[in-house]
């Protein structure tokens, strides 16, 4: 195993002094020898950059000779007491990144993995058909492991003729290599990379004012556009709804904003002193900036420690469920499009899949519906229209902000709409449609049964299903 370090990208390297334990006692053909117990050595490295949240980075490179299984443990467990040291020196708010590489030899790893939050990041075979070269690292989901061919130039040595091992073969020309296990590397490519940064992310947001959009709604011919209602339903509420998105996408054309993610313990000081950091940084004042640094990591640990006593107390409602957002964080998945097809065959028509409505058209008597009173006036589309919330927009692209502000436009052309998609029994496609987030149901969701999806339907469909559902109940009542 081999820590390579780029020293252009790197302030410091400092190796760690190690001494691996040694059996005593230990026979051989030649006689009685000391072998080790485990071989290591630990390499401490200051990156020009490295991940938020990370000070530096911790190289181990291991070899376990092939032992039972109370040696390998044995092993194990002295590696663990081994990292003890260089990993507390580092203050908790500024952890080190731990990449933990060798050759196990089949030990379980398991415990290493617990103490130090570790997770395996290979798992393809690396000598015949099993992985014994593994790498373990701490860092986020922004590493991905690569195996490639051995290491060395093809030799004809007949020393390599006799390996079993299918590592033991280069294969581009077919010759035998100097070593028998594969290489793995653990890369970060960029893209990954810059998808873990939680310093800032881009999101769409609506630009301009509002009542721009409200004044240009206003101007709207909505009986020209409503004209062909009885004849062409559906194309007569889709050109007016379109209409509604142009004037918005006029005035409030959407535009990418990058939003920064702070802490919720960060202020205005701590921000201040990190940008004098960083000016410092970039004019080459390393002394000054170091000691601004330690002032910072000072001032960072103090203020997360009367934060969180001052939130974390027993007598606040809400005190477990923050806490348990700290010890347990939100699952995230990668993307994924077979993983979102087998959900969109898992969400659609969840609740009538299988089931067969019921024809209630023989309970329904036409002399007992109201033939004159509409069903919606201009008092209860009013009312849902004030007490509408700001949601998100569905997939029709009006969101409730916009139709509360503009409730007093709005209001005429939809009674009309509303009372004709009930007395034809229509309801268009766009209303139909809804933007579904599945959330994990489980800990580590495996299949789409264990998420729950969560709709944002048209906030227009809602309003009409609001009236009608209390009209329906004060005739039950």
């Amino acid at each position: 195993t081999m820590v390579l370090v780029r020293t252009d990208y790197t302030e410091s390297i400092t190796r760690l002094a190690a001494t691996p334990p040694i059996i005593k006692g230990w026979h051989t053909e030649e006689g009685p020898a000391k072998l080790g117990l485990l071989e290591y050595t630990i390499t401490r490295t200051r990156p020009h950059r490295l991940p938020r949240g990370y000070s530096c980075v911790l190289a181990v490179a291991v070899y376990t000779p092939e032992f039972n299984v109370s040696r390998l443990r044995s092993s194990i467990s002295q590696l663990c007491h081994a990292l003890e040291e260089p990993v507390t020196k580092c203050s908790s708010n500024n952890k080190p990144l731990i990449f933990v590489a060798g050759d196990f030899n089949g030990a379980d790893v398991r415990p290493l993995c617990t103490k130090f939050y570790l997770r395996q990041m290979n798992r393809e075979p690396t000598r015949a058909a099993k992985c014994i070269d593994i790498i373990l690292s701490n860092p986020p989901d922004c590493y991905i492991s690569e195996t490639r061919n051995p290491l060395g130039p093809p030799t004809s040595s007949p020393q390599y003729f006799n390996l079993a091992d299918e590592a033991s073969t280069n294969s581009e020309n077919n010759e035998p290599s100097c070593s028998d296990h594969r290489s793995v590397l653990a890369v970060a490519p960029k893209h990954l990379y810059s998808a873990t940064r939680p310093s800032e992310r881009k999101i769409l947001v609506r630009s301009g004012q509002l009542r721009d959009t409200v004044a240009a709604i206003r101007q709207l011919d909505t009986n020209a556009l409503l004209a062909d209602i009885e004849t062409d339903p559906h194309s007569s509420i889709n050109r007016f709804m379109q209409a509604i998105r142009n004037a918005q996408d006029l005035h409030q054309p959407l535009r990418i904003v990058k939003t920064k993610g702070d802490q919720e313990w960060m202020n205005v000081e701590i921000k201040q002193m990190i940008r004098e950091r960083q000016r410092l940084h970039s004019a080459g004042e390393h002394n000054l900036r170091d000691q601004l640094a330690l002032r910072i990591v000072g001032l960072i640990a103090t203020r997360k420690a009367n934060f969180y006593r001052e939130k974390y107390t027993r007598s606040k409602a809400g005190m477990w469920e923050h806490a348990n957002k700290l010890r347990k964080p939100p699952t995230t998945l990668p993307p994924d499009p077979e993983y979102g097809e087998r959900l969109n065959e898992q969400f659609s028509d969840t609740v009538w899949q299988g089931v067969t409505q019921a024809n209630i058209s023989r309970f329904i008597r036409r002399d007992a519906l109201p033939t004159v009173v509409p069903v919606f006036n201009f008092t209860n589309v009013g009312e849902q229209l004030r007490n509408v919330k700001s949601t998100s927009a569905s997939p029709d692209g009006i969101s409730g902000k916009l139709l509360y502000s503009a409730r007093l436009e709005l209001v005429s052309p939809l009674v009309a709409i509303f009372n004709h998609c009930v007395n034809k029994g229509i309801v268009i496609d766009e209303w139909r449609l809804g933007n579904i987030t599945p959330i994990p149901k489980v800990q580590n969701p495996a299949t789409p049964s264990d998420m729950r999806p969560i709709a944002i339907t048209s906030t227009l469909c809602k309003i009409m299903e609001r009236i009608i559902t209390k009209q329906i109940l004060r005739l039950v009542r």
